[in-house]
């Protein structure tokens, strides 16, 4: 197992949820207005264990948080893991998530840092093994349950660059929080404190609606909901206000 490569795979999941649109920025219970028909585009990338690499046969899914069980739009990653989707909005601001499916790997899911409100490019859905899920669980001292789900965050400030020295946290409050290192590399470690310049952190045995934020003094965060399902990998941002 590539270490490196381990504790850097979500970075990439997380660095799809900025935007340039400020209406992206609204908390959850005031979504802005958005075009009748938003276009999220993105790429998908498999872990083999030293690598990353484009995926192709990835079934992607957008869905709305009023219903998490029927896609309002669906795309297939190509051979260079590229994908599109179009979706309606209604005129609000798409309150929801994007997941990831193919076989092989655990499904992964995205959630924006808040609803998203234009065309999005640049979702990228790194899709990982559940050897490197247990092996981040490891290096935290995780002990993540097969009936739990994990939360991997990106604390960013207003400009959407990494923020260090914020401490995460969830409602409900997940059994472990874990930061990378710092170091070179920077590994997950079960003794980090708050979050290193990568602004990474992880949480461990969470399942179902969790209300998930980050602290640190002279910032506020925007604090949003994500579902963590068992046996699968939630992505976000925690963006500053």
């Amino acid at each position: 197992m590539n270490t490196r490569l381990a504790c850097v795979l979500f970075v990439t999941s997380l660095a799809a949820c900025g935007s340039s649109d400020n209406n992206t920025k609204t908390p959850d219970a005031a979504l802005g207005s958005a075009a009748q028909m938003i276009t999220i585009t993105g790429t998908a990338k498999a872990n083999n264990g030293s690598s990353t690499t484009p995926l192709a046969g990835v079934a992607i899914g957008v869905f709305s948080n009023s219903d998490e069980n029927t896609p309002i739009g669906t795309a297939t990653s190509d051979t260079a893991g590229n994908w599109m989707v179009t979706v309606p909005t209604g005129g609000h601001a798409l309150d929801g998530f994007i997941k990831a499916t193919v076989s092989g790997y655990i499904d992964s899911y995205l959630y924006p840092p808040a609803p998203i409100a234009a065309d999005f490019s640049g979702a990228a859905m790194n899709i990982v093994t559940m050897q490197t899920y247990g092996f981040v669980s490891t290096l935290c001292h995780g002990n993540q349950m097969d009936a739990n789900g994990g939360i991997a965050v990106e604390v960013v400030d207003a400009t959407a660059a990494p923020v260090a020295g914020a401490t995460i946290s969830s409602t409900p409050a997940a059994s472990t929080y874990c930061y990378n290192s710092g170091g070179s590399p920077s590994l997950p470690s079960n003794t980090a404190t708050a979050t290193a310049a990568d602004g990474l952190g992880y949480m461990f045995n969470v399942t179902g609606s969790a209300m998930v934020t980050a602290n640190l003094s002279g910032k506020t965060f925007i604090a949003h909901t994500v579902n963590a399902r068992a046996g699968a990998l939630t992505t976000t941002q925690i963006m500053e206000q």
